[in-house]
């Protein structure tokens, strides 16, 4: 979360200052003098949430003391529909405001919130808030991920012009960069394709293999007609992508933390995409999916997600949750039409793929389900489960370094491991000898197990 008090610091390149005349950089420093803003990082973060509704009532705690909320935690539920709000981030401060106002705020019940119903209403009445926007960081590049946050455009456009008010400098009507930026910045209407990409230093666009993956298959197998026809050039060019972060069949679990983290080229998956349009036709006739009326977390009937997968001959799943019987969240029924869709397309011994796509369907699901859907995916598919992205940027270069030293001491007869005694099997002194003089050693980490002269007293 990036934190932007009063008033938004805004660089000055270098390289344009011998543009600029003195006026305007007198007009710039005046300006910025008093400018403070500090970036958090999201490994610093306490994040707490209640269970039935983590997305709205949840909590984030900063080593400084700092908290965080959103003004939707402090809306009724009933009063939500009515003032439609829009999401911004008030502090421990906003909040102590807020309740020490709000009986004076109306003497409606729903008055009292309309200052909580965006963040213009609510600097009207709080000019000196602090201004808030959220960081997503989406990439692990050791333990400085803030080059590559991603943000939403909505809130940068209406922090803009707020920021640019506090500093005396107003647009003007003539200017239309706001305008510009909507239309730039818009996720509207693109030919069909989405596409999450992240930006390089040079200016490239890159996405996660595991996202460029997922975006192929859910257009071309789930939202087009589904035929044995396109299935040959589609299988080819997703195993391309399989292929280019190096997988392989005995892929072990730090390497597959770290495959999730490679990267495509998004001029390379726009040319697979138009090659790939030649031999299947996109949304051609449609599949008439009833749950895309719904919003992900509705409840729909579980006969109404069976009736779906029944219409494209497809497994239906359920979990274990005794409230899940009759009814599921939208979000899980279409997971689960998702993984169907992977079983009938992928041949069983397709598991990189799988797993490549199971790592992409990760965000549909919330951090409370990830283990349940975890059980059930490796159930269905049989394969070990990949590791989530739910790891710091320190651990996942310390998990690469190890892998690295791993990779370059094969040619060793004897090795350095890391012991981890939850997974690596134990073995004898006497054994351990029998292995020695045939030349045969375990193929992972393993622990020699040494008793001692003392009755009870062993050692590894």
């Amino acid at each position: 979360c990036s934190l932007l008090p009063n008033p938004f610091s805004t660089m000055i390149k270098t390289r344009d200052i011998h543009k600029r005349s003195k006026k305007e950089l007198d007009l710039a420093v005046k300006c910025h003098e008093d400018t403070e803003s500090k970036e958090y990082s999201y490994v610093d973060m306490k994040v707490m949430s209640m269970e039935k509704n983590d997305k709205i009532c949840w909590t984030t705690r900063f080593p400084d003391g700092l908290v965080l909320k959103s003004n939707h935690s402090l809306i009724p539920e009933k009063h939500r529909g009515t003032l439609n709000p829009k999401y911004f981030i008030l502090d421990q401060d906003d909040i102590k405001w807020f309740k020490s106002h709000q009986q004076s705020l109306g003497k409606d019940d729903v008055k009292q919130y309309e200052c909580l119903s965006s963040l213009q209403e609510l600097l009207i009445l709080r000019p000196s808030k602090k201004i808030y926007l959220r960081g997503f960081p989406l990439a692990c590049n050791g333990s400085d991920v803030s080059y590559c946050n991603r943000v939403f455009a909505d809130e940068v456009i209406q922090i803009i012009p707020i920021l640019l008010e506090r500093q005396n400098r107003r647009l003007a009507d003539s200017d239309t960069r706001l305008q510009n930026y909507r239309k730039k910045w818009n996720c509207g209407s693109n030919g069909g394709k989405w596409f999450n990409t992240i930006c390089t230093f040079d200016g490239n666009q890159i996405m996660y293999s595991s996202q460029a993956v997922l975006s192929l298959f859910e257009h071309f197998v789930i939202a087009s007609n589904y035929s044995e026809e396109h299935k040959k050039e589609l299988l080819k060019t997703m195993k391309k992508y399989e292929n280019w972060v190096g997988i392989n069949e005995k892929v072990n679990v730090e390497r597959g933390l770290i495959f999730q983290h490679m990267f495509i080229s998004k001029t390379e998956l726009d040319s697979d995409f138009a090659s790939l349009k030649d031999h299947c036709e996109l949304f051609k006739s449609g599949k008439g999916d009833r749950m895309k009326d719904h919003q992900p977390d509705d409840r729909i009937p579980m006969q109404e997600y069976i009736e779906i997968c029944k219409q494209f001959k497809l497994s239906t799943y359920r979990t274990k949750r005794s409230n899940q019987k009759d009814e599921m969240p939208c979000w899980l029924a279409r997971t689960f039409y998702s993984v169907a869709w992977m079983e009938k397309f992928l041949e069983p011994s397709e598991n990189n793929l799988k797993r490549l796509l199971w790592s992409g369907f990760k965000h549909r699901v919330p951090p409370s389900w990830h283990q349940e859907i975890d059980d059930s995916m490796e159930q269905i598919f049989k394969v070990r489960q990949p590791v989530t992205s739910s790891i710091t940027p320190d651990q996942l270069e310390q998990m690469k370094e190890r892998m690295y030293q791993r990779i370059a001491s094969t040619a060793r007869r004897y090795r350095d491991v890391e012991f981890e005694p939850r997974e690596t099997p134990i073995v004898t002194k006497e054994s351990f000898q029998r292995m020695l003089r045939a030349g045969k050693l375990p193929s992972g980490p393993f622990q020699i197990c040494v008793e001692s002269d003392d009755e009870g007293d062993e050692s590894n």
